[in-house]
């Protein structure tokens, strides 16, 4: 504990100093003058010891081995390193000399070439004494490369002077060098990654006596890719025919129908495969769409549009005459068989047809007003659909069963002028009597309610041709024929 706290205060005191030579101006000298009372070199040392902790930390990896080989280098020191060193001599020589010698030590401790951070720090560094001392240094310039999926390359600098060895983890990984000696930027080539996942491999540099470094080279994982070799497919109406789409992904994918008529078979996969497309028969004559979603994680869906013809067109109706009573509303009806779109018309005001129009298979209503003609009437009911002929139904409507076809026997009903102009006359008619104007198609043109023997009918307005008038009262019908002329 005690060694612990020491050591940490050492630090902080070696941290102070080189703050205060940096701070200070960076005031380099390895020379301690005697004649002056303090040590001009003090803080210029203790900089050099305080970058070794820093070094030893950063690489951490301990101080043992750097402080062994430390002192290995050291312990070179000859005859030769004592006569360049001229310890009771400032001289520039001299100075350059000690200065390079102690990162050269340094250097050699951590097989790092140390002069441009030294530099940085004022010292005064002869590259000539570098190369005298030639300390061991092997170093990299990155620890980490991340390269491309398709066989993309990187670089790295080896910074070494002494001979050296490569080798890389996996076989698509290469370097454009595997021996050498000295300095030497190195290429890494990877060949393309097909996975999705991203790969990694270790290049190792090695020399003996040294330390080996390693680079780790990751290379990232292709894009997830997907493709359909169609975006658009036709189907019969039948359904027989089944179409195909290829599909060209690297991943997982998934084939999806919106539509119950449309399956898709196979609906998952990986990688290449070609999807089936199955249509059930489409009984309608009118054409349906729908869209396959093709989709993968990680990438943009691809859509198949689907259309599907419509079948031939027809339609059918179960009935070729319908026969009605002559009473109000009443009714009859039909089927129409179709598969399109179709509509129904009445010849006749006094048929109405529910519905009008449809589409596909449906029954059809017709409902009559009351027949007031003592003969049948009749209306033909029309089916259209475009591309098929029109379909018609005959309906017959009876006739008004008609009790007398006189008035009661003490009256005489006239009818007069005949032909007529601008006005009927209508004599002889009982109490309450109720005066309808029909047209020979059984349509009511006038009606006219009277409680008096006589009553006048305007008819200027009415086209010329045969009408019949209608004289009820009390379950009795008198019926009569008019001519309207101009």
């Amino acid at each position: 504990s005690n060694f612990k706290t020491n050591f940490f205060n050492g630090i902080v005191n070696l941290r102070k100093n080189y703050t205060d030579y940096v701070q200070g101006g960076m005031k380099f000298t390895t020379w301690n003058d005697p004649a002056t009372p303090h040590d001009e070199a003090l803080l210029t040392f203790l900089t050099t010891a305080y970058k070794f902790y820093e070094y030893a930390e950063q690489q951490n990896k301990g101080y043992r081995t750097p402080i062994k080989r430390l002192t290995k280098f050291l312990s070179g020191f000859n005859a030769d390193w004592q006569q360049r060193y001229d310890q009771h001599n400032n001289t520039p020589a001299a100075q350059a000399f000690r200065t390079t010698m102690m990162v050269a030590a340094l250097s050699h401790a951590f097989q790092k070439d140390l002069r441009a951070d030294f530099r940085a720090l004022n010292f005064a560094i002869s590259d000539t004494d570098w190369a005298f001392l030639n300390p061991q240094v092997l170093d990299i310039s990155v620890k980490e490369l991340i390269v491309g999926a398709s066989g993309s390359a990187g670089t790295f600098d080896i910074v070494s002077n002494v001979a050296w060895a490569l080798t890389s983890s996996q076989p698509w990984l290469t370097a454009n060098a595997s021996l050498g000696t000295g300095n030497k930027t190195v290429t890494l080539t990877a060949s393309a990654n097909t996975s999705l996942s991203p790969r990694s491999a270790m290049v190792a540099i090695s020399a003996n006596g040294l330390d080996a470094r390693t680079v780790t080279v990751t290379q990232a994982g292709v894009a997830p890719s997907l493709t359909v070799t169609t975006n658009a497919v036709n189907v019969n109406a039948a359904g027989s025919d089944k179409p195909t789409v290829g599909v060209v992904a690297n991943t997982n994918w998934t084939a999806t129908s919106p539509q119950p008529w449309l399956s898709v078979s196979p609906a998952t996969g990986s990688g290449n495969m070609t999807v089936t497309l199955t249509a059930s028969p489409n009984t309608s004559a009118t054409p349906r769409t729908a869209q396959i979603t093709f989709a993968a994680n990680g990438t943009e869906s691809k859509i198949v549009n689907v259309s599907q013809a419509g079948a031939t067109v027809f339609t059918n109706v179960l009935a070729t005459t319908l026969n009605l009573a002559f009473t109000e509303g009443s009714t009859a009806t039909f089927d129409i068989v179709s598969n399109t779109a179709w509509t129904v018309a009445s010849s006749q005001p006094w048929l109405v047809v529910a519905p009008a129009s449809g589409s596909e298979n449906a029954k059809v209503t017709i409902t009559a007003s009351a027949n007031p003609l003592i003969d049948p009437r009749k209306a033909v009911v029309t089916i259209r659909a475009n591309g098929v002929a029109d379909k018609t139904i005959e309906v017959s409507q009876a006739a008004t069963p008609i009790t007398s076809l006189s008035a009661p026997v003490d009256r005489e009903i006239k009818v007069f002028p005949n032909p007529a102009h601008e006005w009927l006359k209508v004599d002889g008619l009982p109490a309450n009597s109720q005066i309808t104007l029909y047209d020979l198609g059984g349509n009511e043109m006038k009606e006219v309610k009277s409680s008096k023997p006589e009553t006048s009918i305007n008819i200027q307005d009415l086209p010329n041709g045969l009408y019949l008038i209608l004289v009820r009262q009390e379950g009795y019908y008198s019926i009569f024929k008019v001519f309207k002329t101009k």
